[in-house]
């Protein structure tokens, strides 16, 4: 049940005056009135020995290179963060918006429960070890947030507090969830029942109950086994870095360097899947994405292994049945042990994931925490990291490699320890917003969260009669200096706009998908300069109460704004 508005009326009021003229001319300053260029921002951290901050750096004192070459750096800048509460914009009756107003850098730090990843008999001692750090270890200046991973959907469940309480209250309250982990079928096949259903295969197979046959037949079914079970976790591991993309996208327009602590037990560090998968894995573009999303909201992940809040045994190593020599099964069974080869089976699992948690810690400036249980430094750490720390700025080059581009940063000072950013993606899918632009869109109208990086605001207006439908008038705005357009191509601008309405059941009860793309004149980029875009339109629903999905992209930027609205149609 689709109804939009006439392409006229939307022309036309996109080009005529939309927003007060003092609000035009109060953000007329940081109209985005050109194309979008390269720049590179490094938040650097800078410590002595024992952990304190050290201030007052010049930008002489700092030397960034990008894959070895030193850097001219475009701007510098010492930060010292606040915990004032988030301020969230005034509105009218029938409004929303996604916007912060706030300017000043934030002092905060974002706590992901991962329930996703952590074993169902480790998240009681995950919860417990949690209240434990919120009782004795916070800054108690730091503003908290806390969300939770969980399959498909990220939770926020409480925003911006510096109350200890109310976060220990609730996650407290807080159900656990069986994960991949907890089904997977490796168990299922190592013992008599493992030997049983051998004995049978072998046996309508025309084998017999020869031993060499049964071994063969195990070995093949613990390498499908295993093939299985690794697909499981990869599909987890691809859900966790949605999960971190998501957490990125609500936090983009709070200002300042954010730690996110993530409290889990981690998944293998693993680009791709191996052929026969069930599911596909994490792949080198869900990376890059990522940690693309967590460079542009400023957040630095501080991995912690919360299996290192409880004694745990080691892994233990299940062994595969390997061919018996000069038997005519050998290439059954060595295909079987070369299958739970390949699906990792031989790895330590373990060690695995402690190379995720140190690969997103270094990529992003935070820091992992395994193998140990001084989580009272975590924090601790976390917190001052997010209160001072200086920006360095560069312009990096058009040209050149794609991929990682490697940043090393020196301070010309002895006895220090520097934490920064180990580089960043560059790649076809950042100078070209629009390959990803699908996968964007459809997140942010599925996500529980609203996604910042673009503002926009919103009014629900009149609702009239259609039958036994109601037609739902609304109109979206997007303030001035938030839209780019790119003057070396025409002065072309490029918005989507996708609306989902869904009922209480989650299912679509209503949509509207529509793109503006448009060359303009010097008029009509001046008028969307003072203005801002405001569109209108007409969402057709029947009687009931909706949770609306709105959600808009700026195709130049592949910058992406949603809010997800309550609705009751009477």
């Amino acid at each position: 049940m689709i109804r939009s508005a006439a392409s006229w009326a939307l022309f036309a009021i996109l080009f005529l005056s939309v927003l007060t003229p003092g609000a035009a001319q109060e953000n007329t300053a940081t109209n985005k009135l050109a194309s979008r260029t390269n720049l590179v921002l490094v938040p650097v951290v800078v410590t002595d020995k024992k952990g304190v901050h050290i201030r007052g750096l010049k930008k002489d004192d700092f030397d960034v290179k990008e894959d070895g070459k030193v850097q001219p750096l475009a701007s510098f800048e010492e930060i010292s963060a606040n915990a004032d509460p988030i301020q969230r914009a005034a509105l009218p009756p029938n409004a929303f918006t996604n916007e912060v107003t706030d300017e000043h850098p934030k002092e905060l730090e974002i706590i992901a429960l991962d329930l996703l990843n952590t074993p169902f008999t480790s998240q009681a001692q995950a919860r417990q070890g949690l209240i434990e750090f919120l009782s004795k270890s916070v800054n108690e200046n730091s503003l908290l947030a806390l969300v939770v991973f969980q399959s498909n959907h990220v939770r926020m469940i409480h925003n911006f507090t510096t109350d200890r309480a109310v976060l220990t209250a609730t996650i407290k309250k807080l159900q656990g969830s069986l994960t991949a982990r907890d089904k997977l079928t490796n168990g299922d096949v190592a013992g008599d029942a493992d030997t049983e259903a051998a004995q049978i295969e072998a046996i309508f197979s025309g084998f017999g109950a020869d031993t060499t046959q049964i071994a063969g037949a195990r070995a093949q079914a613990r390498g499908i086994a295993s093939q299985f079970d690794a697909s499981r976790e990869r599909q987890a591991g691809m859900e966790t870095l949605e999960c971190l993309q998501q957490v990125a996208q609500y936090f983009s327009a709070v200002p300042g360097r954010k730690s996110l602590i993530w409290a889990s037990t981690g998944f293998r560090f693993a680009f791709g899947s191996t052929t026969g998968d069930f599911v596909r894995g994490s792949t080198p573009a869900d990376w890059q994405q990522t940690v693309h999303a967590l460079h542009d909201a400023n957040i630095a992940v501080y991995p912690v292994d919360v299996g290192g809040l409880i004694p745990i045994a080691p892994n233990a190593k299940i062994a595969i049945d390997m061919p018996v020599p000069g038997s005519n099964n050998d290439v059954r069974a060595r295909s079987g042990a070369l299958e739970a080869v390949s699906a990792g089976m031989f790895e330590d699992p373990t060690a695995s994931k402690h190379d995720t948690m140190r690969a997103i810690a270094d990529m992003t400036g935070g820091e992992a925490f395994y193998n140990n249980n001084d989580l009272e430094n975590l924090f601790r750490q976390a917190s001052l990291d997010s209160s001072q720390y200086y920006v360095l700025t560069y312009y990096t080059a058009e040209k050149g490699k794609d991929g990682w581009r490697k940043i090393d940063v020196k301070v010309h000072q002895d006895g220090v320890h520097i934490r920064s950013r180990n580089g960043f993606f560059f790649t076809k899918a950042v100078r070209n917003p629009e390959s990803s632009q699908q996968m964007e869109e459809a997140m942010a109208v599925r996500s529980s969260l609203n996604f910042t990086e673009l503002p926009i605001r919103g009014m629900w207006q009149q609702i009239e009669p259609d039958g036994k439908n109601r037609k739902v008038h609304f109109t979206l705005s997007i303030p001035p200096g938030a839209v780019t357009i790119d003057t070396d191509h025409g002065n072309h601008f490029s918005l989507d706009f996708l609306i989902v309405a869904t009922d209480a059941q989650g299912q679509e009860a209503g949509k509207i998908s529509q793109r503006v793309d448009r060359q303009l004149p010097p008029a009509g980029a001046s008028q969307i300069q003072a203005n801002g875009i405001t569109y209108p339109n007409v969402l057709t629903l029947l009687p009931g109460e909706y949770s609306v999905h709105l959600a808009v992209r700026d195709n130049i930027t592949g910058k992406i704004g949603s809010v997800v609205v309550p609705l009751k149609v009477e």
